[in-house]
């Protein structure tokens, strides 16, 4: 077998991406046909602005607990989605743990509480306990601690070789200076899983410990940031320290330490500069020590309707894949935007980074990993993007954005040749070209329902491999929050993923996995004040799809339970 072929570049605008790119247009193009014409109204754009559903009525208020300065706001860049970061982008409704849905912030609790209470249990033997406790809020100090227990005792296949359970506990504190912010979290995060991909036969007479694979982390973060919004300087700057270990006697440590400054020059014009200094020693079946330092010096010059932003970066490794003594880099970090009219405005880009990979990086989107994979810093040479945002009538947005890019050491998963039921990090080492197409529409009417529509086609180039393993090709989402009732809260969440392909290097088999369309409900009613119950619905469609191949999930899966707060 020949894994590094050369592609055929036609494959590069496959029939299937065209009839994508019209799903794209069909989607958004009614929108910008009425763009023009309309009334002027305000549209405030802000930079990396999250979109959330908004409270039926006060009962259902997460509380902030102090007020924080706002944000600056700045116009919006719309980043296409980027498939190497995450291998379900859009929502952890496609992770392989488990089938729950209910992450939570430790800072969102009840109003006027200090404890909050959660329990739930449904089929395949899933049971939720949580905790959220808090010291009594004050001007300067909160603190906190969170507690989570997640468990599927059993799951789709050979019952309990495919559950799956996720325990924590984080304890965190905020300290509020005069001018300034101290943020500091420490956690411990325990994740179990167990190789299930092999026939029924050899999982019959297997033992469930020899196939278990458990992830500890610790992690212990520490911030501190400027809050006077008066003065000409910002600063932020960070530490964290993390340390993972698994069951097949793998480890790594990690020091990530970043900052980042803002200084105002003039009315129009600010100095920026950041920087961030990443070691990790990862242990196998060899020690090995992997640097990183970045640093981001830019001007930003805003006035009415125009935004700019030029910078460069600056970065150095010592990866491991080749073998390197170090090697520096240079990347542009160019921004643009100009907004012709109330409703329209126009964006675009230039950007280079270094992206930093380690086994904590890959092991979380696959649990499944196999022992001693390749570890390498993804290096996107480049990344020209554009696109516009369209407010064509009050409360609804849409973004519509391109962008094309060259990358080097590009990681897809790839099942094991020794072990088909475990992955390897496969790279292409030379030049992977990606094109992104991607568009997101929100519409919202306050306190009644919010609607987000996202979708995004990714076309690959490879340079040796033949394909872009387990990386989809197309990804849609649809959220909905609705409040038909003052207590009754129903969110609902649509995912669609496709043009996932996979290879068994023992078998040279290939194959491509079928669509993922997962659909999950979940409604909370408040009884009182202090008092909920919630059902939380997942894969409605009952579909018993595989992100990893041969890795089935959960088919229809339920949490019914009771939330308390004191």
């Amino acid at each position: 077998m020949d894994l590094f072929k050369m592609n055929d570049n036609s494959k590069f605008f496959h029939s299937s991406i065209r009839n994508q790119i019209g799903f794209l247009v069909v989607l958004f193009f009614p929108t910008l046909l009425v763009a023009q014409g309309v009334a002027d109204t305000e549209i405030l754009i802000e930079k990396q602005k999250e979109i959330k559903l908004k409270p039926a009525n006060k009962s259902f208020e997460k509380i902030k607990i102090i007020d924080e300065p706002s944000p600056e706001k700045l116009p919006l860049f719309y980043t296409p989605e980027e498939p190497y970061f995450q291998t379900a982008p859009f929502s952890t409704n496609l992770s392989p743990y488990l089938p729950g849905k209910d992450e939570q912030n430790p800072d969102e609790f009840l109003e006027e509480h200090q404890i909050y209470l959660k329990a739930g249990y449904g089929n395949y033997r899933t049971s939720l306990l949580e905790a959220y406790l808090q010291h009594k809020r004050n001007k300067q100090l909160h603190i906190g601690l969170n507690l989570k227990h997640l468990a599927s005792k059993l799951g789709e296949v050979a019952d309990e070789f495919s559950g799956a359970s996720q325990n924590s506990v984080q304890a965190y504190g905020k300290y509020f200076f005069y001018n300034s912010r101290l943020d500091a979290k420490i956690s411990y995060h325990r994740q179990v899983n167990r190789f299930f991909a092999y026939p029924l036969t050899f999982l019959e007479n297997a033992d469930l410990d020899s196939l278990k694979q458990v992830f500890n982390r610790i992690r212990l973060e520490i911030q501190h940031q400027s809050t006077d919004t008066e003065s000409n300087l910002q600063y932020q700057w960070g530490l964290a320290v993390s340390t993972l270990k698994d069951q097949l006697e793998a480890s790594e440590w990690q020091v990530n330490a970043h900052g980042k400054g803002d200084y105002l020059l003039s009315e129009s014009l600010r100095l920026q500069a950041g920087f961030e200094v990443f070691l990790s020693q990862r242990q196998d079946s060899a020690k090995i020590r992997r640097n990183l330092i970045k640093v981001s010096p830019a001007f930003m010059y805003q006035k009415d309707r125009i935004f700019l932003r030029l910078g460069i970066g600056l970065a150095y490794d010592n990866d491991t894949l080749e073998a390197k003594n170090g090697q520096f880099y240079l990347y542009p970090q160019i921004k643009g935007s100009y907004q012709l009219n109330n409703q329209l405005s126009i964006f675009a880009g230039l950007e280079g980074d270094l992206q930093t990979r380690s086994l904590d990086y890959w092991a979380a989107q696959n649990p499944w990993i196999a022992d001693n994979i390749a570890l390498a810093h993804t290096n996107k040479q480049w990344e020209a993007s554009g696109g516009v945002r369209v407010s064509p009538i009050p409360n609804l947005s849409v973004v519509l954005g391109v962008s094309y890019g060259t990358y080097q050491n590009a990681g897809f998963f790839i099942n094991s040749l020794e072990d088909s039921a475990r992955f390897d990090v496969i790279y292409e080492r030379e030049k992977t070209r990606l094109l992104t197409l991607s568009g997101q529409a929100s519409y919202t009417q306050p306190e009644k329902y919010d609607i987000t529509l996202k979708t995004s086609i990714f076309a690959y180039d490879l340079s040796t491999l033949e394909e872009a393993w387990h990386r989809p090709t197309f990804e849609a989402q649809a959220l909905a929050g609705f409040f038909p009732l003052p207590k009754l809260q129903i969110q609902a969440n649509l995912l669609f993923q496709s043009g996932i392909k996979a290879k068994n290097l023992s078998t040279d088999n290939q194959s491509t996995l079928d669509a993922i369309t997962d659909l999950s409900f979940k409604a909370d009613y408040l009884f009182f004040n202090n008092f909920s119950a919630y059902l939380s619905v997942n894969n409605i469609f009952n579909k018993s799809y595989r992100r990893f191949l041969y890795y089935s999930n959960q088919r229809l899966n339920y949490l019914i339970g009771l939330t308390y707060a004191f």
